[in-house]
C-alpha cells in the first residue's frame, strides 16, 4: 500500500497486529526466536517513535501485546493514511479514529457491512424444535467473553422452565475449548453447551437456521463492523450484542448491551428473549427488513462509484478490475 498508493478499507481502525505480524509475531508457522523478538521489538519502538513521537512507552513485558497499543491510542494508521488515495470504512466509529490520524484532505467513505440474502422464512416455520438454541457466532477468542456467556446462560437456564442450549459456532483454540469445558463443568451445564469447531458453509447455514436467539458479545472494538452479527440479522434471528458499532443500526435491529455488562446483565436479556416469543419475532421482523436494504450487489456498486471518483489518468486505467485485485 506504501508502494502503490491507492483506496485503503479498513476492518478494524487499528493496525498495530499488522506491524506486528509484519516482524515476525503471532504467525501460524510457530513461535518467533529470540532474535525475531529482539528485533521486531527495536522496529516497532522505532515506529511508534516516528509515528507519536518519544512520549508512548512501550515497556520490556507488553510491546508485543496489541491493545497495550490501544490503551496508547496508538492506532498505527498514520503512515497508511498519508499516502492513501482515499479511504473506506465500515462504520461511522471507524471513520472517527481515522479522522484523528488522516490529513485534512483525505476523503473518507463509510459502507456498511452488507447482509447476505437469504429466503423469506419465519423462525417458527424452520424450527419446530421444543429446546430453544442460543448461539454466539465467529471465531471464539476472549475478547469476545466466552466465560461470561457462559456463566450468563447458567443463570438463563436455572431462571426458566424452557429447555435450552448454548452453541458456540465457530473455530476455537485447543487451550480455550479445554478452559470453557471445565468452566461448564463447573457451573453444571456441560450436558446443554455445545462447541462445533470450525464448520463448512452448510453447517454453518444449518446451525443459523436452528439459531433462536444470537448473542455477539465483545470487551473492545476498534471501529469494525461484524460480519457474524451481520449473519444474524440477515437471518432474522433477535440478537443480544455488545458490539458497541452496533449502536449505528436502525433500532430495533438488535438489543445493544454495554460493552462492560456482566454476566448478569447478560442473563437478564436472554431471559426476556427466552421468555417473550413476541419479542423474538419483533426483533426478527425488524432484522430482516435492515438486511433486504443493502446487499453485496448495492456494496458492490458503490465500491465502484468510489474507485471511479478517485481514479486519476494514467493511475488506474479500469477502476472496476483494480477494484477486482
Amino acid at each position: 500500500a506504501l508502494r502503490n498508493p491507492g483506496i485503503v478499507w479498513l476492518h478494524d481502525a487499528h493496525l498495530a497486529g499488522l506491524y506486528l505480524t509484519s516482524e515476525g509475531l503471532f504467525l501460524p508457522s510457530g513461535e518467533a526466536t529470540p532474535a525475531t523478538l529482539q528485533r521486531a521489538r527495536a522496529n516497532m519502538r522505532e515506529k511508534v517513535r516516528d509515528l507519536y513521537g518519544t512520549t508512548p512507552i512501550l515497556a520490556d513485558d507488553d510491546w508485543w501485546r496489541s491493545d497495550t497499543y490501544d490503551r496508547q491510542h496508538l492506532t498505527m494508521l498514520r503512515e497508511l493514511l498519508v499516502t492513501a488515495r482515499a479511504l473506506i470504512v465500515n462504520t461511522e466509529a471507524a471513520a472517527e479514529i481515522a479522522r484523528r490520524e488522516a490529513p485534512k484532505d483525505l476523503v473518507i467513505h463509510v459502507l456498511p457491512l452488507p447482509y447476505p440474502q437469504t429466503r423469506n422464512y419465519t423462525r417458527d416455520e424452520i424450527h419446530t424444535a421444543d429446546t430453544i438454541t442460543i448461539s454466539t457466532l465467529g471465531w471464539v477468542d476472549p475478547v469476545k467473553r466466552p466465560h461470561d456467556l457462559i456463566t450468563a446462560f447458567c443463570e438463563a437456564l436455572h431462571a426458566t422452565a424452557q429447555p435450552l442450549r448454548l452453541v458456540f459456532i465457530g473455530e476455537l483454540s485447543e487451550l480455550l475449548h479445554e478452559e470453557l469445558v471445565a468452566l461448564t463443568r463447573e457451573l453444571g451445564v456441560e450436558p446443554h453447551v455445545v462447541f462445533t469447531g470450525f464448520t463448512s458453509d452448510d453447517d454453518y447455514a444449518s446451525w443459523l437456521e436452528r439459531t433462536d436467539i444470537a448473542v455477539q458479545l465483545r470487551s473492545v472494538t476498534r471501529g469494525e463492523a461484524s460480519a457474524a452479527l451481520c449473519d444474524a440479522i440477515a437471518h432474522a434471528i433477535p440478537t443480544i450484542t455488545s458490539i458497541s458499532t452496533a449502536n449505528e443500526l436502525p433500532p430495533g435491529v438488535v438489543r445493544v448491551i454495554d460493552s462492560a455488562s456482566s454476566p448478569h446483565r447478560i442473563a437478564q436479556e436472554l431471559k426476556m428473549l427466552i421468555d417473550d416469543h413476541s419479542l423474538r419475532a419483533e426483533i426478527g421482523a425488524a432484522a430482516r427488513l435492515h438486511a433486504a436494504s443493502w446487499s453485496f450487489d448495492a456494496l458492490a456498486s458503490r465500491v465502484l462509484e468510489i474507485a471511479h471518483s478517485h481514479a486519476s489518468v494514467g493511475t488506474i486505467a479500469n477502476p472496476a478490475n483494480t477494484v477486482g485485485r
